[in-house]
This record gives structure tokens, sequence and C-alpha cells, in this order.
């Protein structure tokens, strides 16, 4: 595993402690996109701090380790069993992209009722169709291929 991929393995968490006078503090937890982009931002800013004698105190979340972790389709037996490899594939690069399945139906030349037939994994997606979804979808076509 690179050394990037461990690095993402435990992660910075921040929170935000609101507290009014009279009134019992409230702790929020950042979402993860802010937390990533306030870590960049104190790392970048450590010198100032550092200056100025300000501390700001950082909880990390420990993370299993990816040597321990679970392969997907153990993981997923049951789903696969249900959808198949192809449909689940199908379905979360869909959801990556942010993309209903009229949207992708369109994009592809394809009906959104034989793209949710693929999905659910009662219809097969040939090499054609699974190149033409590969593409808008940005992943490998044999991903798609897979029974």
């Amino acid at each position: 595993m690179s050394a990037h991929m461990k690095a993402r393995l435990i992660r910075a968490k921040f929170s935000v402690i609101s507290k009014r006078p009279g009134k019992k503090a409230i702790e929020r937890e950042l979402p993860d996109s802010l937390s990533r982009q306030l870590e960049n931002w104190l790392a970048k800013e450590e010198q100032f701090f550092n200056e100025n004698c300000l501390t700001i105190k950082i909880h990390t979340e420990n993370r299993t380790p990816w040597e321990e972790c679970s392969p997907w389709e153990d993981v997923a037996a049951a789903r696969i069993a249900k959808y198949t490899k192809a449909g689940i594939a199908l379905r979360g690069a869909r959801y990556r992209e942010n993309l209903s399945q009229k949207k992708l139906a369109a994009l592809c030349g394809v009906s959104q009722d034989n793209l949710s037939k693929m999905e659910c994994g009662k219809r097969p997606i040939g090499p054609q169709v699974a190149k033409r979804l590969a593409e808008v979808l940005r992943i490998d076509q044999q991903l798609l291929l897979q029974p």
C-alpha cells in the first residue's frame, strides 16, 4: 500500500464548541470535507499559532488498518447474491457521479427501465452498453461485465 493511502487511515476530526452564557456548551462535529480544509489551513498557519502561543485541540479518529479490513465481497455477499457485482458497481458509480437513472440513461442511450434492471441484476450488461456506461461513469468497463 502506498504511503499516500496509509496516511488516509487516520484523519483528524474537528468539532465546533459553542457556549452561551448560562447555557450548556454544544459540540458539533464538522463534516469530513470541512475537516480536511481546516486541517490543510492549520498546517499552513502553524507558525502563526506557535508565535502567538495559540493552541488548538485536535482529536484523531483511529480507523482500522487497511490490512485488517474485510474484503468488500465478504461484506456485501448478501447484496451480491441479490443484485450481482455489476449491478452494485453500476449503482455505486452512478451515485458517485450524482446522476439519476433517468439522466444516466439519457447520456448512454438506454432506457431508464433497462438501466434499473441492470442495477437490480435482472438484465445482463452487454459489452457495448458497458463501454458507454464506463465512459460516462469514468470506471473500468470490466467492472460492469462481471457476473
